[in-house]
Formats: C-alpha cells, structure tokens, sequence
C-alpha cells in the first residue's frame, strides 16, 4: 500500500523538500517520518508544502550563486602540470588524472569533488586542454590545464657549462703537474 508524504529534506531518488510523493507505507512509517524527514500529507500539511517549496526556491538561488563564482573562479585558474617523458618523440611516461587535478585546485584553495571533473581519459599529451568541471547541475565550469616537459638546458647553456667545466679540469691538472715538477727539482737539488 502507498501513502503520499511531503519531504522535509531533499532525499536522493525521491525527491526535494517541499515535494509531494507517494512511496512504500513500511518505508514512511518506518524511516521517513520517525527520522524527521517527511510528515504525512494531511490537508493542514500541505499548506506547509507551499512553505517548504519557498524555503527551497531561496536555498537552491544561494548554491547557484555560490557555484557560479566558483566557476569564474575556476574558469580564470591555468594548472601546469609537467610531464615525465622525451618530448623529442612525445613518449610520455604516466599521465594526468582528475585526482591530479583535484589535488592541483585543493592546492590553490579550491575543494572540488574529483567525480565532478569530467575526464574522458587521463591526459598523456602536452598543451592546453579545456577540462570541464560540473559545480553544480546548472553550472559548468571550463578549467584550462596545460601539460608540458620540464625546461631543459639550451644547447648553448649546456656547451657553455661544459666548457667551463673542461677549463676547471685543465687548470687542475696543470697545477697539480707544477706542484709534481717542483718537488721533483727541490729534490735533485737537494740531493746534490
């Protein structure tokens, strides 16, 4: 037997507080309304329905304000993310996941869910990637995650490091040839 209830409080597959619904009498008598979060629908309680319906209008208004300037907010991040690899033949070892991404925002003080970051696949390739992220059911976000290889020396950085490097090595070894000859002459000289 089904009984219609009104919902206290918004319940997953249900409904929204201030709904009208008709569910399982047990599931009613049993959960919902010893838990407070449903009353029976007589005719004096549903004139609360119009109440409640207020109060979520009012509640939903304040998250869809919240989660638009969350989205500006994520909307005006570039993550960068370096990449383990050769980019000369753009093999990649390991990838970007939405945990890497999640982890990245919680870092720049932003806590988003990691089941709201919407990845097809890991990201393996460098660039810029558009990656949407849901905030709420009416708001999506665009987060801009950029993936590159770690800055290398220039060629020219590297000659010239190697270079002096080599000069270093010369020196050392020319000192260490001068001490050689002149114990070497303090010590013929000695013993003439």
């Amino acid at each position: 037997m089904n009984i219609e209830v009104i919902l206290n409080k918004k319940l997953d597959k249900v409904g929204a507080e201030g709904d009208l619904v008709t569910v399982k009498a047990g599931y009613a008598r049993n959960y919902l309304i010893p838990k407070g979060l449903a009353t029976l629908a007589t005719s004096a309680t549903k004139l609360q329905v119009e109440r409640l319906k207020k109060i979520r209008a009012e509640r939903e208004e304040k998250e869809k304000e919240a989660a638009l300037e969350l989205a500006s907010k994520i909307g005006s991040l570039r993550l960068t993310f370096n990449l383990i690899g050769e980019e000369k033949t753009k093999k990649v070892f390991g990838a970007v996941t939405s945990q890497d991404i999640c982890e990245k925002l919680a870092q720049e003080g932003i806590e988003i869910d990691r089941k709201k970051i919407s990845l097809e696949r890991p990201l393996k390739e460098s660039g810029l990637h558009v990656v949407p992220v849901h905030v709420h059911q009416e708001v999506l976000a665009q987060l801009q995650v950029e993936l590159v290889f770690p800055k290398k020396e220039t060629e020219t950085e590297t000659t010239a490091s190697q270079e002096k490097k080599n000069d270093k090595k010369k020196k050392n070894k020319k000192g260490a040839q001068t001490k050689k000859t002149q114990t070497k002459k303090g010590e013929t000289s000695s013993s003439t």
